[in-house]
């Protein structure tokens, strides 16, 4: 899980291809999603190493949005949710003043 108490998630390049729960959770919750490089690079200097450079944010936020919007293409949707082929054309539903309820 990542929780509140998370302050880095480290991983392999393939969790962030596939996009894992812990990955999407990780960039729900703004936790930092670092390479397993860089605890390999700490082991070996013997010390922490500067993370910054072995982040992986952006990489993972850029693979969700492209993820997301190949779905909305499949789904035929357009960013607002109407139907992308009729333009949002709502003129085969009835319009009426009652708000939906029907006369006794």
């Amino acid at each position: 899980q990542v929780h509140k108490k998370v302050h880095y998630l480290i991983c392999t390049q393939s969790a962030i291809d596939n996009l894992t729960q812990r990955i999407r959770q990780a960039i729900k919750r703004n936790v930092d999603i670092v390479s397993v490089d860089w605890v390999k690079k700490c082991i070996s200097d013997n010390k922490r190493v500067d993370v910054t450079s072995y982040l992986w944010n952006e990489v993972a936020r850029e693979i969700m949005m492209e993820k997301e919007r190949e779905k909305k293409k499949k789904s035929g949707t357009s960013s607002d949710g109407n139907d992308a082929d009729d333009g949002g054309y709502d003129g085969d539903i009835p319009q009426d003043d009652n708000g939906g309820w029907s006369e006794p």
